[in-house]
């Protein structure tokens, strides 16, 4: 994975988790 998507992945992960 290139650290772009790398950090696309922890964004969405954060807000996910954030939602719950």
């Amino acid at each position: 994975l290139t650290d772009k998507r790398q950090r696309e992945i922890t964004s969405s992960s954060s807000f996910y988790l954030s939602l719950s």
